[in-house]
């Protein structure tokens, strides 16, 4: 009785085997281009657009500019504050110079 059962299902497997087989051989060629194109597909799916892209570098580039502007008129400050010190320290000079040319003359 196990006898009756048993082949047919070995002649089963064996056909089943040989079916799968020839699918995959055939098959097999195209399974590249379908592997790549999945992952083509999840890299787009996961990258953001490039309008939205776009946008985020436009925001980027004005908080950018911005900050450029801000560092440029802090400079600018400090720049005239030193020019104004300079000025001021050569001023006193040549006012001591003249208090103690006129203390020298009397």
């Amino acid at each position: 009785m196990n006898e009756m059962i048993a082949a047919p299902l070995v002649v089963g497997i064996i056909i089943l085997t040989a079916f799968l087989s020839a699918v995959v051989t055939t098959t097999l060629p195209s399974w590249g281009k379908m592997y790549s194109a999945y992952k083509d597909a999840i890299k787009r799916k996961l990258t953001p657009k490039s309008s939205d892209m776009d946008m985020v570098d436009v925001i980027i580039v004005a908080k950018l500019t911005e900050r450029i502007d801000d560092l440029e008129e802090q400079l600018n400050n400090v720049i005239e504050a030193k020019y104004t010190r300079d000025r001021n320290r050569k001023n006193n000079i040549r006012r001591d110079v003249r208090e103690y040319l006129k203390e020298l003359q009397k």
